[in-house]
């Protein structure tokens, strides 16, 4: 989906030979040598498997994986955060998929607490210095102009608050608008560096925490050839590349004009909410595995915590980013 968005730059693939949590450490090694110095091998994996600085990072970053926060110190996860922040102000965008099981986190995670009722975060998406991609579809029987809604056809997207880190100050007058206004009866817990509550009687989530998703994307109904057969797929893997291709095309913009990449850009779209398009209907799934004992998120006027800020609006970004707005419109 996001091959013809960035057309005719070119897109590349990072593999790791490892499935698991230190998939993010190893890229890490990879792209940013002096990571590998503070590598723990019971944490990060052998040091021969490490490919330390042996990669240039791309100038925006797609990551479509899922490991739940817990699963992580809160040293660990500051440590690769702190990288990621690195990389932002060498220019590099990083994007990260928030999932597709809701407020429960991963596949195959339970719910947190005693009672399973308390939502997980997800590791790395909760950093503040990436940007967190949630999902959107097309409402049914309408045209291309219709209303994007939460996506629910085959999954539900996450979103939630970091246990380990802060809200961060570029969000913080929409997230304390959202827990105002719309964050209905939920309850929540005030917390630093993963002290969750035992049961849900102290709340489901953390207030306090960096909130996400940031943005959204279209994620239902890609047309996909597998092994010859057409299929159609979806998912906040999906959405993620798409956020990131639109970002990619506008770097291509502003390198032509003699500008640099845009790097870190949470700050800037959380200051131009009217660079999105507001989703404002739909929300994740009411029943597992997407929910904790029932209870999940939904869309709101304004920011929430299922599409955040909304889907792109890539003329008025691009007028943001100063480029020649009136020569890119007659495009």
């Amino acid at each position: 989906m996001f091959y013809p968005i960035i057309y005719p730059q070119n897109v590349e693939v990072y593999q790791r030979d490892t499935s698991n949590g230190k998939l993010y450490a190893s890229f890490l090694d990879a792209v940013e040598g002096l990571f590998c110095e503070g590598d723990d091998p019971a944490i990060d994996g052998k040091p021969g498997s490490h490919a330390c600085g042996a990669f240039k990072p791309a100038n925006v970053i797609t990551i479509s994986y899922a490991v739940v926060e817990w699963a992580f110190s809160p040293a660990i996860l500051q440590r690769q955060c702190n990288e990621w922040m690195k990389l932002d102000l060498q220019g590099t965008s990083v994007f990260h998929a928030s999932g597709d099981v809701g407020v429960v986190g991963p596949v195959f995670v339970s719910c947190s607490g005693s009672n399973k009722s308390i939502f997980n975060p997800i590791a790395t998406a909760t950093c503040p210095y990436i940007t967190t991609v949630d999902s959107t579809e097309m409402q049914k029987d309408t045209s291309e102009t219709g209303k994007e809604v939460v996506c629910k056809t085959r999954y539900s997207p996450g979103g939630g608050f970091s246990n380990v880190f802060p809200r961060p100050d570029y969000q913080d007058a929409a997230v304390s608008a959202y827990l105002a206004n719309h964050a209905g009866n939920l309850t929540s817990y005030n917390i630093t560096e993963t002290a969750v509550p035992v049961d849900s009687s102290g709340g489901r989530y953390n207030r306090a925490g960096r909130g996400y998703p940031d943005i959204s994307a279209l994620g239902s109904h890609s047309y996909v050839i597998l092994k010859g057969e057409e299929k159609h797929y979806g998912g906040t893997s999906m959405s993620a590349p798409i956020a990131a291709a639109v970002f990619n095309r506008i770097n291509e913009e502003c390198l032509a004009a003699g500008k640099k990449t845009v790097g870190f850009v949470n700050p800037a779209l959380y200051k131009n909410p009217s660079m999105f398009h507001d989703i404002t209907l739909g929300g994740m799934r009411k029943v597992r595995p997407a929910a904790c004992g029932g209870a999940s998120f939904d869309a709101t006027p304004g920011r929430d915590s299922v599409t955040d800020l909304g889907t792109p609006n890539y003329l008025e970004m691009l007028k943001y980013y100063n480029y020649n707005y009136l020569k890119v419109a007659k495009l």
